[in-house]
């Protein structure tokens, strides 16, 4: 994660491609919230000539004075909208892990943005959907529709997979779809068992996409084309990466915008037939930055660069969780990694910390124990992050790792932080 272009955007910076009169359709859409409707008919009368400016494209100046929606707000557009139409209601669990319902959405926002040839499957694939039931398993299944491919749904218990690869195999399954740490399990558990899938085509999303994911992916089949989406609870899919892309840059998909900053990022959506989930200045519960993709594709390109504000705070100095995390990640040796935090007053587990430690979860075969693949993550961390760096020259025992394997949510993400009790470490 060593490219200039994943620095904090200046405020203002917007990028994506949405029009004039697309803006002029999701404000409408969003006036179906009882609280956003006067604001929204405010900027609809003095927006202009709707015919005259409608293929112009929007600039910064054309979002400044319009609201912000609320996940609560577009619930309630979305219900005015879709009234007597069929719909989904997306239920989701977050990075928390606390299931909520978060979006009602129409069928149609099931069906994969126009992004040329972004093509993962092609008629006659068999796709094994490991994904949990949500926003995302939804998209695949409707993607598997449109294509003409058929799918099998995996069993909860991924490691029966291994038992039924000859099944599998027999009827042809050569794609998958899942969380990335799940496909990473998943493949070390089919070369363990002798038993690996003749995989073509991975489907990910939920994640980033290790090293150590795709190092482990890459050992069922060094061709696997690797197909990405990055999508928020909030928001269904933002952009996606295409196997010829580098490591962590996605395209946005067309027909909306991103207004970048420090902070965090807004999302607005046109409300074309067809689109997923139109929204009007969204808050993303992560940030993103503006990338350079090496592939000729024109759709801005962006890397994710962690949750907004998601932070801890050890002897003084604010830490960044994820920022943390893809520093450690960021070696094949490993397929994950998360942060143990140690809290300074156990009655405030998630307070002020005494000692954080660094988790990661060594490849099959690797170094492991003094000297190992955790030292090698720990230095990859503290080089990266002088904050910590400079904590940890304080205080030695203020700071350590571990290789162990990582702890889950129930639907099978890493846990980012798992607090724990005592002088762990």
């Amino acid at each position: 994660m060593s490219d200039t272009s994943s620095a904090c955007p200046p405020a203002g910076t917007v990028l994506g491609d949405l029009t004039m009169a697309q803006l002029r359709a999701t404000v409408c859409w969003a006036a179906g919230s009882r609280e956003l409707a006067p604001v929204c008919e405010r900027w609809l009368r003095s927006a202009g000539d709707g015919v005259r400016e409608g293929a112009r494209r929007v600039r910064p100046g054309d979002l400044a004075a319009l609201p912000q929606m609320t996940r609560e707000q577009a619930m309630e557009a979305a219900r005015h909208r879709l009234r007597g139409r069929p719909g989904h209601y997306l239920v989701s669990s977050g990075t928390t892990g606390v299931r909520a319902v978060r979006a009602l959405t129409g069928r149609d926002a099931f069906t994969p943005g126009s992004l040329g040839d972004w093509r993962p499957l092609r008629p006659g694939d068999v796709l094994l959907n490991c994904l949990p039931a949500g926003g995302a398993y939804l998209h695949t299944e409707r993607l598997a529709d449109l294509c003409g491919v058929h799918t099998v749904t995996a069993p909860t218990d991924l490691t029966a997979l291994a038992r039924i690869a000859g099944e599998l195999r027999e009827i042809g399954v050569n794609a998958v779809a899942g969380l990335p740490h799940t496909l990473a399990v998943l493949a070390e558990d089919l070369l363990a068992h002798g038993n690996p899938l003749p995989l073509r085509t991975v489907l990910w999303t939920g994640e980033h996409l290790s090293p150590g994911c795709r190092a482990a992916l890459r050992e069922l089949n060094p061709r696997v084309e690797l197909w990405g989406t990055y999508s928020a609870s909030e928001t269904g899919a933002v952009a996606a990466a295409f196997p010829g892309c580098p490591p962590g840059v996605l395209h946005l998909w067309p027909g909306q915008v991103l207004e970048l900053s420090a902070r965090g990022c807004l999302l607005t959506r046109a409300a074309a037939p067809g689109a997923a989930r139109p929204l009007l200045r969204t808050a993303l519960d992560d940030r993103l930055a503006a990338a350079r993709c090496t592939c000729s594709r024109v759709w801005p390109a962006v890397r994710v660069l962690g949750r907004a504000g998601h932070t801890v705070r050890l002897r003084g100095a604010e830490l960044p969780v994820d920022g943390l995390r893809l520093a450690a990640a960021d070696s094949a040796e490993v397929t994950g990694a998360q942060l143990l935090a140690v809290p300074a007053d156990p009655a405030r587990p998630h307070g002020p910390l005494s000692r954080l430690g660094l988790r990661v979860q060594p490849r099959p075969g690797g170094a492991a124990g003094p000297g190992g693949a955790e030292a090698r993550a720990a230095a990859r961390v503290l080089a990266r992050h002088p904050r910590l760096r400079a904590v940890a020259a304080r205080h030695p025992d203020a700071f350590f790792a571990e290789a162990a394997p990582l702890a889950l949510l129930s639907y099978g993400k890493v846990r980012p932080v798992v607090v724990v009790a005592g002088a762990a470490g």
